[in-house]
């Protein structure tokens, strides 16, 4: 079922028909579904390009993308913090 949203997505985002908004719409649903997969790179970058359609960040976008950003950092202090055992340091 992922495969097929994805494709509907893709063919959808494509056309470029529809309203900025609508468009908007399309990427961040997109983008979350790359979230769920797990390609949360991939995500950010659809997440940044909403901005072009809904520069008022009516679907919060900017919001989601700085959530993505803080989790990843999170992530990353943690794996700092860790010895090569798995613990805290």
């Amino acid at each position: 079922q992922v495969g097929e949203a994805v494709r509907i997505l893709e063919n959808a985002i494509s056309q470029l028909t529809g309203a900025r908004f609508a468009q908007a719409r399309l990427r961040y649903a997109y983008a979350e579904l790359l979230i769920a997969v797990g390609k949360i790179a991939n995500a950010k970058e659809w997440l940044a390009a909403v901005a072009n359609f809904d520069p008022n960040n009516e679907l919060g976008a900017a919001d989601r993308l700085a959530e993505l950003n803080e989790e990843g950092a999170a992530e990353q202090n943690s794996a700092n913090n860790e010895g090569d055992d798995g613990k805290p340091n």
